[in-house]
């Protein structure tokens, strides 16, 4: 079954999981809403985060879900006059699921992060609110949701109990490639029926660890659905990552994607960057090509020129030639 209809049987079914979560006295996951300041100043930017821990075993997910899942949710309710940006993902984790399932997201926790920006004039207490949802899968998938708030005075920047969570997880932010990074990459792009591209990234690293080095796929152009497909690993400790990309039906071709370079730096920490590729084929997939020819296309003249070429063709061949001399002989003793 391909992973795209894997991936809607699942999606389907976690609809139906809504009363397991009833059913267990702790939902796997805990949230909570922080902030790396202990008060807002005005005209001054900081950061919120949404801290999902988990129980062992459990995880959820990244910006891609991958084959399976969804993505968690934050939607902001900020006083008057406050900005608050797009989501920031930290570096995930490669899974497999029952299925042959590819996901990436997180285990145990993860910080969510918006950076918010202060309005000249800030109110003596300004509260925040954070609708969050999310899906958290181990053997079973279920849904979660809950509201989260969070009031900060109007003291300045002071410093915040949660400067190091917040650290560590920026640390874990993908940043931009550079020409100093340990990590060496090239894509390789088939074309595949009904505008898909079959996509193949070599990644080589001198340092390696756990699932290092690898490519996370993030997004196509336009409306296209992405099979995260395979890791592999070479005997020189080369990772491949297989990947499938498909356009929704109408949406225009495909060109470039995104996603993330995931390496080991000397350290042994695990590093994300930033990468992307264009899409255009680099050869056809033989295995996927369409070779139908269209019968009503061609004209008795073109049937007739086929033949005399088959014809010419097999009277050439070495095991014709004595048949040929037999003929001639016949033909002069009569």
């Amino acid at each position: 079954m391909p992973a795209r209809v894997r991936r809607g049987v699942l999606l389907l079914a976690a609809g139906f999981l809504v009363t397991a979560a009833s059913a267990q006295a702790r939902h796997p996951v805990q949230a909570r809403l922080v902030a790396d300041v202990a008060g807002v100043e005005a005209d001054r930017a900081f950061t919120l985060g949404v801290l999902l821990t988990q129980e062992p075993g459990w995880h959820t997910y990244w910006a891609f879900s991958g084959d399976a899942g969804f993505r968690s949710e934050v939607e902001w309710t900020v006083p008057q006059g406050f900005a608050v940006g797009g989501l920031q993902w930290p570096g995930p984790h490669r899974y497999q699921e029952p299925g042959d399932l590819t996901v990436f997201g997180y285990a145990d926790e993860v910080l969510l992060m918006a950076p918010v920006q202060a309005p000249p004039a800030v109110p003596t207490q300004a509260e925040f609110v954070a609708h969050v949802s999310w899906l958290v899968c181990r053997e079973m998938c279920i849904p979660g949701d809950t509201t989260l708030a969070l009031s900060l005075p109007s003291r300045g920047l002071a410093a915040s109990d949660h400067e190091e969570l917040f650290s560590r997880y920026q640390r874990r932010l993908p940043t931009a490639l550079t020409d100093t990074d340990p990590v060496d990459w090239e894509a390789s792009v088939t074309a595949a029926d009904e505008g898909a591209r079959r996509v193949s990234i070599r990644i080589a690293s001198p340092h390696h660890g756990e699932g290092t080095p690898d490519f996370y796929p993030l997004e196509a152009n336009g409306d296209a659905l992405i099979d995260a497909g395979a890791r592999s690993v070479d005997g020189d400790g080369t990772a491949r990552s297989h990947l499938l990309v498909t356009p929704r039906r109408g949406a225009a071709a495909l060109d470039r994607m995104t996603g993330v370079l995931v390496f080991t730096d000397v350290d042994g920490q695990r590093q994300y960057r930033n990468a992307e590729l264009g899409l255009q084929p680099t050869g056809i997939d033989l295995l996927g090509a369409d070779f139908a020819i269209d019968e009503k296309a061609l004209s008795l003249w073109v049937y007739l020129l086929l033949a005399v070429v088959g014809g010419l063709i097999l009277n050439l061949m070495p095991c014709v030639l004595p048949v040929i001399s037999l003929k001639a002989m016949s033909l002069v003793s009569q």
